[in-house]
């Protein structure tokens, strides 16, 4: 959505409060329930919702120093805020195996994945792992 669109979608919310009225549509829409129960339908919705953002917690959430873990549309999230109030947000997946890197949340600046003993920063860089050659982080999420 544009700004001007932006715009005049809150001055008619603003009308509408101002008016202590809704919008309504003329008439009542009937849809086929066969809408909410298609595999295609299903997966439509999952794909639209995957490219949409999310709001997965208040900053307020995490402290200096810690983390927490969240599930958005069955994607493993991992949120951290390093010891500069920096906050970041990465899949909870191991670059290796892609097991969760983090459970639940608390306070750590390293997080090691239970398969093979990766180990990763509070910025996402893999730091330490058996035999060492070619580290790669763990999968940045973009904000926005």
């Amino acid at each position: 959505m544009n700004r001007e669109d932006t715009l005049n979608t809150t001055k008619r919310v603003l009308d509408l409060i101002e008016a202590k009225s809704l919008e309504c549509a003329p008439s009542a829409k009937r849809l086929p329930s066969s809408m909410f129960v298609e595999r295609e339908r299903f997966e439509q919705d999952k794909a639209l919702l995957a490219r949409s953002p999310h709001v997965i917690g208040y900053a307020c959430e995490i402290k200096r120093g810690h983390y927490l873990t969240r599930s958005v549309a069955s994607v493993p999230v991992l949120l951290v805020r390093d010891n500069k109030d920096v906050l970041r947000a990465f899949i909870n997946a191991c670059a290796h195996r892609g097991a969760c890197v983090a459970h639940g949340e608390g306070k750590a600046q390293r997080f090691k994945c239970s398969y093979h003993a990766w180990c990763y920063d509070e910025k996402g860089n893999l730091v330490a792992r058996p035999g060492a050659e070619h580290l790669r982080g763990l999968t940045k999420l973009r904000w926005g």
